[in-house]
């Protein structure tokens, strides 16, 4: 059993690596979409408003950390 400032380091380097996990993950998509989808859809005559297109991604990230965070505790306690 772990106790003391060792516990609480391990738990920190945990934490740290599950951040980088999901920065990654979310990260990619969210800058494609903003790069590919947006313009495409701007060129195009479908009728919707950039403000539209913000709520499109906000939902988008939400749904990709709510997959990512635990694909992330999976891959962190697969490694571990």
């Amino acid at each position: 059993m772990v106790t003391g400032a060792s516990a609480l380091l391990g738990d920190a380097r945990g934490l740290y690596a599950l951040t980088l996990i999901v920065a990654g993950v979310v990260s990619v998509p969210t800058v494609l979409f903003f790069s590919a989808s947006i313009p495409c859809i701007l060129s195009t005559s479908i009728p919707l408003s950039v403000g539209r297109m913000l709520v499109v991604w906000f939902i988008r990230v939400t749904l990709n950390l709510l997959q990512a965070v635990p694909a992330g505790y999976l891959v962190q306690t697969l490694v571990v």
